[in-house]
């Protein structure tokens, strides 16, 4: 089975406490067999790089380039 979850926000590496349930159910379905991907919107401290195993991370920006700060729409900016 394959899983597409989409996120407005996701841990930004192993010790951060932003949406700590997103990757917990992530990887519980990958711990039952599930191929997973999360999309969730860029952010500059991200750091899985693509990849958080088995969870596959696809990262879009809101706007084209750095756009000052204004793909930063999730993690807790309340989706302004």
């Amino acid at each position: 089975m394959r899983v597409l979850a989409l996120a407005t926000s996701y841990p930004k590496d192993p010790h951060d406490s932003t949406a700590p349930f997103v990757r917990s159910i992530s990887r519980g379905l990958a711990a039952h067999g599930a191929e997973v991907d999360v999309l969730l919107p860029h952010h500059p401290d991200l750091s899985w790089n693509g990849t958080d195993p088995p969870i596959r991370i696809h990262t879009f920006r809101y706007l084209p380039g750095n756009s000052a700060g204004h793909h930063l729409w999730g993690y807790a900016g309340a989706l302004k």
